[in-house]
């Protein structure tokens, strides 16, 4: 944990030009904390840390959601604008809401639209983990052969990348909250709440040209505004993905290395 928080600060320095000669000027108007492992059974505490509760949510602190690993964990850590920290009462062993197994490291992103958080991780012989919530992480199978791809390709269970998305809304239904797209090599699966009756999770497959492109673990993919229902993925080349059937695309992806 004291290691990913001065990485986060470094990178914070580096984005907003601070001089770390002139840190001595600042140490009266911000603040730097360190903490230990919290009462948790995790032996690795921090091995992934995101954003916990949204602005609208917090009301002046801020949340990380923060991951431990043997065994896997789920806690939070809230801070206030004047930097003293407190574990919330929300911590969970992954285990317990049925998650076994835990990717190093593991994927956790954060909604664009609300407080929700989304670990994505192995799941069984058929299925990825994709377990969402606010303040709690309540797990959903991703079956990797229960998509609109079918039975036609062979999809692994271990998740190479993830981004939330805004799905269209469904004729009937109401609108959907965002929810997170999974990668798999070429493979796109959507994790897509309350889909009618009969309707498969979509899914693609990435191609440029008469190539595939697989989707590395070393990058993620970003989302586009949450106006959009598409999400390019891919390597520099131009890439072609569709969040929904019938919904594709082609443009330039954008990337971010992790």
């Amino acid at each position: 944990m004291r290691h990913a928080m001065c990485a986060t600060w470094f990178a914070v320095a580096a984005l907003s030009g601070c001089k770390w000669t002139e840190f001595d000027d600042l140490e009266k108007d911000t603040w730097v904390d360190s903490t230990g492992k919290p009462d948790v059974k995790s032996s690795d505490w921090g091995v992934t840390i995101q954003r916990g509760a949204s602005a609208s949510d917090s009301s002046g602190a801020g949340t990380l959601a923060i991951i431990g690993a043997g065994p896997g964990t789920y806690s939070e850590l809230s801070y206030n604008a004047e930097g003293s920290s407190n574990f919330q009462p929300t911590s969970l062993l992954l285990s317990a809401q049925g998650i076994m197994t835990l990717d190093s490291p593991p994927i956790l992103l954060a909604s664009p639209a609300s407080s929700e958080v989304a670990l994505v991780t192995t799941g069984d012989a058929g299925s990825i983990v994709v377990a969402t919530g606010a303040h709690t992480l309540a797990v959903r199978q991703l079956f990797v052969n229960n998509t609109s791809l079918g039975t036609s390709v062979t999809i692994s269970t271990t998740p190479d990348a993830a981004a939330y998305i805004l799905p269209p809304t469904f004729p009937g239904l109401p609108a959907p909250a965002p929810a997170p797209i999974v990668a798999v090599a070429d493979i796109v699966m959507g994790t897509i709440v309350g889909l009618p009756n009969g309707t498969k999770q979509p899914a693609c497959k990435l191609t440029d040209a008469a190539s595939t492109i697989a989707v590395p673990r070393s990058r993620r993919c970003r989302a586009r505004p949450a106006r959009s229902t598409t999400c390019w993925c891919g390597t520099a080349r131009t890439a072609s993905c569709c969040a929904t059937p019938g919904r594709c695309s082609t443009a330039a992806p954008r990337r971010r290395r992790r």
